[in-house]
């Protein structure tokens, strides 16, 4: 969560060293797709924790319904697809995956699912911090 946090403070320079003051619209887009890097890797982790208990079945259906968020967050409402736009779908699509994910595991009761609800907690904070951000 720190990487995650300083490269959003970081972004509007690391764009401009590498890129060049031309692409720094591209930055409110690198915050926003690093808030939502922080709770893709805690997926990541849970797949194969899922995979381990034998829950499959909610791996697989937790891409299912990030497919369905992130396609509900670009076409509803009706307007302009932006990069911008693509990166909040992708963060609220990984953060739906989560609950399906954790879901499964606080019914299964064979780990302590709680302290993912911290961790949740955690990303909730760095999608705030990339709001605050990226308020012009």
């Amino acid at each position: 969560m720190p990487a995650c946090a300083i490269g959003m403070l970081v972004a509007p320079f690391v764009i401009e060293l590498l890129f060049g003051a031309k692409y720094l619209a591209g930055v409110n887009v690198m915050i926003f797709l690093l808030a939502g890097l922080y709770i893709s890797i805690i997926n990541f982790t849970l797949k194969y924790v899922l995979n381990a208990l034998h829950k499959n079945w909610s791996d697989s259906a937790s891409a299912g319904l990030g497919i369905v968020v992130f396609c509900a967050w670009m076409l509803w409402p009706v307007g302009t697809i932006t990069a911008e736009r693509a990166a909040i779908a992708w963060g609220c699509s990984e953060t739906a995956a989560f609950f399906l994910k954790w879901g499964t595991l606080y019914l299964d009761k064979r780990l302590a699912s709680r302290s993912l609800l911290v961790a949740f907690a955690l990303s909730a904070l760095l999608a705030a911090f990339a709001v605050l951000l990226t308020k012009n």
